[in-house]
């Protein structure tokens, strides 16, 4: 068995793979939007800049049995400036991999492992692989190939992703739920029902444009866009979801969730779907309406809808929110492995990441115990 692998910085190079790249997802049983070619070319488009792609491609002969979906980019940590070489991701990303037939999996994360090490001599400082799930059976041999060679590397939690199964039926889930929880939920309903003509639309195309205008008039209108973490307060956001979303109509992904009151949009929710699993990006709600909680109205409506529409997991994204507990206290870790350079700039922030930063943090919290007061 005779792999190849070649490292693509030509976008168009890159584009012209969608019918292989796809293929190869179906055949590695990881067929996921997140995973797919048109995700990475909506963040190719709306975050290359200053960014260089680095797609890796394994081929044995003519038949494409890998793809590693990395870019290399320039950017600081600790005060050191790294080149660094990565997934393609972005914020809204909610997890990354390799994607591998598992007839190849061996030999092709070996080969991706003698890359990264190779590359680390000279043209990149550090690769660092964020938002692999620890569950990956790629990730557990790359680590392995990595140890074998005595690269230094560094692997910590990136994020928990909650999630709701969604198995049983609605009146049982809710029932199992806490009377104050429930109680709170009435009182949200009732609060938005007396505002208005209330209605929720669920969405499921866009190639027009006119379902993102009424998402991003509700993003500008949110607390969210007052503290700039909003979709409306950075152009290359919104030029994401808007490619998103058109590439998301076509191949019936996705999913956009509309709170009216008589007509007018307050609240929204932007998601995707793909085999009875729901995965949330975005969501906001009109702060003129704040004191009302159309978010969580909006969120209980969501919730109700897929139970009763036999979906089978609602993933709320990255990060553990209190309002995400609320519904479920289930989540998956997500890793983020660095591999260390051996350039200069790489072992110096090896130094700092690996034994400077724990040693403060030692000596911190042995000051803090110190300083706390005796009780006689």
């Amino acid at each position: 068995m005779t792999i190849k692998a070649i490292e693509i910085s030509s976008l168009d190079t890159i584009h012209d793979l969608e019918e292989e790249w796809n293929a190869l997802l179906q055949t590695a049983g990881m067929d996921s939007p997140f995973l797919a070619h048109e995700w990475f070319i909506c963040c190719l488009r709306a975050y290359g800049q200053g960014k260089l792609p680095a797609v890796i491609i394994f081929r044995e002969e003519d038949r494409l049995v890998g793809i590693a979906p990395c870019w290399r980019y320039q950017d600081r940590a600790r005060g050191v400036t790294l080149r660094r070489l990565g997934f393609i991701q972005c914020l809204d990303t909610p997890y990354c991999d390799i994607i591998i037939d598992p007839d190849y999996r061996q030999a092709v994360v070996k080969l991706f492992a003698e890359i990264i090490l190779r590359d680390g001599r000279g043209q990149s400082d550090i690769a660092t692989f964020d938002s692999w799930s620890v569950q990956s059976p790629n990730l557990t041999q790359l680590k392995q190939f990595l140890q074998m060679d005595s690269a230094a590397t560094f692997l910590e939690t990136a994020s928990l992703n909650p999630y709701v199964p969604l198995n049983g039926d609605w009146e049982t889930f809710i029932g199992s739920k806490s009377q104050r929880f429930r109680k709170t939920y009435r009182n949200v309903v009732n609060r938005v029902r007396r505002l208005g003509n209330i209605q929720v639309d669920c969405l499921k195309c866009d190639l027009s444009g006119a379902l993102l205008k009424d998402v991003f008039a509700v993003s500008e209108r949110g607390w969210k866009h007052q503290q700039g973490l909003a979709m409306t307060n950075s152009q290359e956001v919104m030029n994401f979801f808007s490619r998103l979303a058109t590439v998301s109509s076509e191949r019936g992904w996705l999913m956009v969730w509309i709170l009216r009151l008589d007509g007018a949009p307050i609240a929204m929710e932007f998601d995707l779907v793909q085999g009875g699993i729901v995965s949330a990006l975005r969501s906001d709600f009109d702060e003129k309406y704040g004191e009302y909680s159309p978010g969580s109205y909006l969120e209980y409506e969501i919730m109700q809808n897929l139970f009763m529409g036999g979906f089978l997991e609602y993933n709320t994204g990255p990060g553990v929110n209190t309002y995400k507990l609320k519904w479920t206290d289930a989540a998956r870790e997500y890793q983020r492995l660095h591999v260390f350079g051996r350039t200069v700039r790489g072992t110096l922030y090896r130094g700092i990441e690996g034994m400077l930063i724990p040693l403060l943090k030692r000596v911190r919290a042995r000051c803090l115990t110190n300083s706390e007061p005796v009780v006689a």
